[in-house]
Protein backbone atom coordinates (compact mmCIF):
# COMPACT_ATOMS: atom_id res chain seq x y z
CA UNK A 1 0.00 0.00 0.00
CA UNK A 2 1.14 3.50 -1.18
CA UNK A 3 1.79 6.32 1.09
CA UNK A 4 -1.18 8.98 1.28
CA UNK A 5 -0.73 12.55 0.06
CA UNK A 6 -0.51 13.69 3.94
CA UNK A 7 2.12 11.34 4.11
CA UNK A 8 4.11 12.66 1.08
CA UNK A 9 3.87 16.25 2.17
CA UNK A 10 5.39 15.04 5.37
CA UNK A 11 8.20 13.18 4.07
CA UNK A 12 8.82 16.00 1.74
CA UNK A 13 8.64 19.09 4.12
CA UNK A 14 10.25 17.30 7.50
CA UNK A 15 13.09 16.84 6.08
CA UNK A 16 13.75 20.54 4.86
CA UNK A 17 13.85 21.19 8.60
CA UNK A 18 15.17 18.94 9.65
CA UNK A 19 18.77 19.61 7.51
CA UNK A 20 17.49 23.31 8.28
CA UNK A 21 16.92 24.29 4.79
CA UNK A 22 14.32 26.12 6.24
CA UNK A 23 15.77 27.32 9.23
CA UNK A 24 14.31 28.63 12.63
CA UNK A 25 12.06 31.28 12.52
CA UNK A 26 11.54 30.58 8.39
CA UNK A 27 7.89 31.25 7.00
CA UNK A 28 6.95 28.11 5.56
CA UNK A 29 5.51 28.99 2.13
CA UNK A 30 2.35 26.83 1.91
CA UNK A 31 1.25 27.73 -1.26
CA UNK A 32 4.94 27.24 -2.66
CA UNK A 33 4.56 23.27 -1.45
CA UNK A 34 1.57 23.16 -3.24
CA UNK A 35 2.90 23.77 -6.34
CA UNK A 36 6.08 21.93 -5.42
CA UNK A 37 3.98 18.72 -5.29
CA UNK A 38 0.79 19.62 -7.04
CA UNK A 39 -1.58 18.31 -4.15
CA UNK A 40 -4.91 20.21 -3.01
CA UNK A 41 -4.39 22.45 -0.35
CA UNK A 42 -5.99 19.56 2.15
CA UNK A 43 -2.99 17.13 2.37
CA UNK A 44 -0.61 19.92 2.93
CA UNK A 45 -2.35 21.38 5.76
CA UNK A 46 -2.69 17.86 7.20
CA UNK A 47 0.79 17.22 7.01
CA UNK A 48 1.25 20.70 8.68
CA UNK A 49 -0.63 19.79 10.89
CA UNK A 50 1.35 16.93 12.14
CA UNK A 51 5.20 18.97 11.92
CA UNK A 52 2.87 21.37 14.17
CA UNK A 53 2.41 19.10 17.17
CA UNK A 54 5.51 17.77 16.69
CA UNK A 55 6.68 21.53 17.50
CA UNK A 56 8.52 21.50 14.35
CA UNK A 57 6.40 24.86 13.03
CA UNK A 58 4.19 26.58 14.72
CA UNK A 59 0.99 27.93 13.34
CA UNK A 60 0.65 31.64 13.87
CA UNK A 61 -1.90 33.90 13.73
CA UNK A 62 -1.63 36.81 10.95
CA UNK A 63 1.86 35.66 10.28
CA UNK A 64 1.68 32.02 9.48
CA UNK A 65 3.42 28.77 9.65
CA UNK A 66 6.87 29.67 11.39
CA UNK A 67 9.46 27.08 12.00
CA UNK A 68 10.36 26.39 15.42
CA UNK A 69 12.73 28.56 17.18
CA UNK A 70 15.48 26.62 19.25
CA UNK A 71 15.98 27.65 22.51
CA UNK A 72 19.06 26.86 25.05
CA UNK A 73 15.65 25.60 27.29
CA UNK A 74 14.50 23.55 24.11
CA UNK A 75 17.96 21.89 24.31
CA UNK A 76 17.96 21.26 27.89
CA UNK A 77 14.23 20.11 28.11
CA UNK A 78 15.04 17.89 25.38
CA UNK A 79 18.21 15.80 27.20
CA UNK A 80 16.82 15.64 30.35
CA UNK A 81 13.49 13.69 29.04
CA UNK A 82 15.81 11.98 27.23
CA UNK A 83 17.77 11.04 30.69
CA UNK A 84 14.74 10.49 32.54
CA UNK A 85 13.11 8.18 29.56
CA UNK A 86 16.00 5.94 27.80
CA UNK A 87 17.41 4.15 31.28
CA UNK A 88 13.79 2.72 31.40
CA UNK A 89 13.56 2.34 27.78
CA UNK A 90 16.86 0.23 27.62
CA UNK A 91 16.02 -1.84 30.95
CA UNK A 92 12.56 -2.73 29.67
CA UNK A 93 13.87 -3.51 26.28
CA UNK A 94 16.57 -5.60 27.49
CA UNK A 95 15.15 -9.25 27.56
CA UNK A 96 13.21 -8.88 24.12
CA UNK A 97 16.63 -7.49 22.09
CA UNK A 98 17.50 -9.61 18.97
CA UNK A 99 21.01 -10.71 19.03
CA UNK A 100 20.84 -10.99 15.10
CA UNK A 101 19.60 -7.59 15.08
CA UNK A 102 22.03 -6.58 17.31
CA UNK A 103 25.25 -8.16 15.65
CA UNK A 104 24.12 -6.28 12.48
CA UNK A 105 23.90 -3.13 14.35
CA UNK A 106 27.68 -3.70 15.40
CA UNK A 107 29.00 -4.43 12.42
CA UNK A 108 27.34 -1.08 11.00
CA UNK A 109 29.30 0.56 13.62
CA UNK A 110 32.02 -0.82 13.09
CA UNK A 111 32.12 -0.02 9.27
CA UNK A 112 31.00 3.92 9.81
CA UNK A 113 33.62 3.68 12.59
CA UNK A 114 36.85 2.48 9.95
CA UNK A 115 35.03 4.93 6.96
CA UNK A 116 34.91 7.82 9.65
CA UNK A 117 31.04 8.27 8.38
CA UNK A 118 29.66 11.21 10.56
CA UNK A 119 27.66 12.93 8.50
CA UNK A 120 23.97 12.50 8.33
CA UNK A 121 22.79 12.27 4.75
CA UNK A 122 19.04 11.46 5.41
CA UNK A 123 16.65 10.92 7.69
CA UNK A 124 16.50 7.30 6.50
CA UNK A 125 19.61 6.82 6.81
CA UNK A 126 20.53 8.14 10.44
CA UNK A 127 21.40 5.64 12.40
CA UNK A 128 21.64 7.23 15.72
CA UNK A 129 18.00 7.41 15.66
CA UNK A 130 17.23 3.94 14.01
CA UNK A 131 19.73 2.30 16.90
CA UNK A 132 17.44 4.69 19.71
CA UNK A 133 14.00 3.74 18.46
CA UNK A 134 14.90 0.00 18.06
CA UNK A 135 15.17 -0.44 21.58
CA UNK A 136 12.17 2.26 21.85
CA UNK A 137 10.24 -0.38 20.05
CA UNK A 138 11.56 -3.08 22.27
CA UNK A 139 10.38 -2.13 25.10
CA UNK A 140 7.06 -2.58 23.97
CA UNK A 141 5.20 0.55 25.25
CA UNK A 142 3.29 2.53 22.41
CA UNK A 143 3.08 6.08 24.51
CA UNK A 144 7.17 5.99 25.24
CA UNK A 145 7.79 5.15 21.77
CA UNK A 146 5.92 8.43 20.92
CA UNK A 147 7.88 10.02 22.84
CA UNK A 148 11.22 9.09 21.90
CA UNK A 149 10.38 9.61 18.23
CA UNK A 150 9.69 13.21 18.80
CA UNK A 151 12.82 13.66 21.46
CA UNK A 152 15.05 11.98 18.44
CA UNK A 153 12.98 13.98 16.21
CA UNK A 154 14.92 17.03 17.31
CA UNK A 155 17.87 15.58 18.24
CA UNK A 156 18.05 15.14 14.55
CA UNK A 157 17.53 18.88 13.67
CA UNK A 158 20.55 19.68 16.39
CA UNK A 159 22.65 17.09 14.60
CA UNK A 160 22.13 17.93 11.39
CA UNK A 161 23.31 21.82 11.43
CA UNK A 162 26.12 21.07 14.71
CA UNK A 163 29.73 21.27 14.45
CA UNK A 164 30.86 18.85 16.81
CA UNK A 165 33.51 17.39 16.77
CA UNK A 166 34.62 14.29 14.45
CA UNK A 167 35.73 12.64 17.54
CA UNK A 168 33.08 13.27 19.12
CA UNK A 169 30.38 10.86 16.77
CA UNK A 170 33.03 8.43 16.43
CA UNK A 171 33.19 8.36 20.45
CA UNK A 172 29.34 8.30 20.13
CA UNK A 173 29.68 5.21 17.88
CA UNK A 174 32.08 3.64 20.13
CA UNK A 175 29.40 4.04 23.26
CA UNK A 176 26.25 2.48 21.26
CA UNK A 177 29.22 -0.38 20.77
CA UNK A 178 29.27 -0.80 24.86
CA UNK A 179 25.45 -0.91 24.40
CA UNK A 180 25.44 -3.38 22.36
CA UNK A 181 28.48 -5.70 23.92
CA UNK A 182 26.42 -4.92 27.00
CA UNK A 183 23.08 -6.48 25.92
CA UNK A 184 25.05 -9.47 23.91
CA UNK A 185 26.90 -10.19 27.32
CA UNK A 186 23.74 -10.54 29.55
CA UNK A 187 24.42 -8.18 32.18
CA UNK A 188 21.44 -5.55 32.76
CA UNK A 189 23.36 -3.83 34.94
CA UNK A 190 26.66 -3.17 32.59
CA UNK A 191 23.75 -2.44 30.15
CA UNK A 192 22.46 0.43 32.39
CA UNK A 193 25.68 1.39 33.25
CA UNK A 194 26.63 1.99 29.51
CA UNK A 195 23.51 3.71 28.76
CA UNK A 196 23.86 6.16 31.40
CA UNK A 197 27.63 6.66 30.51
CA UNK A 198 26.17 7.38 26.69
CA UNK A 199 23.42 9.88 27.88
CA UNK A 200 25.91 11.94 29.99
CA UNK A 201 28.44 12.51 27.18
CA UNK A 202 25.57 13.39 24.99
CA UNK A 203 24.56 15.71 27.02
CA UNK A 204 27.53 17.34 27.23
CA UNK A 205 27.99 16.81 23.19
CA UNK A 206 24.58 19.00 22.54
CA UNK A 207 25.12 21.30 24.94
CA UNK A 208 28.66 22.07 23.40
CA UNK A 209 26.99 22.39 20.05
CA UNK A 210 24.01 24.87 21.37
CA UNK A 211 27.53 26.98 23.01
CA UNK A 212 28.87 26.69 19.64
CA UNK A 213 26.19 27.35 17.37
CA UNK A 214 23.96 30.40 19.40
CA UNK A 215 23.64 32.97 16.89
CA UNK A 216 22.19 29.69 14.48
CA UNK A 217 19.93 29.89 17.43
CA UNK A 218 19.03 33.17 17.25
CA UNK A 219 20.95 34.34 20.85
Amino acid sequence: MGKSRKEIAYDYIKPKIVFCELKPGDILDEKKIIEELGFSRTPIREAISELAEEKLVTIMPRRGIVVTQISLKDVEDMLNARALLEPYIFQNAFPNVEKDVLLRMKNQLNDMIAHKKVKMDSLEEDFDYSFHMYFAEKANNQYLYRMMHLLMTHSQRIRSFSTMHQERYIDSYKEHIEIIDMMLSGDEDKVMEAVKKHISNTVEGYKQIYSIQGSFFGI
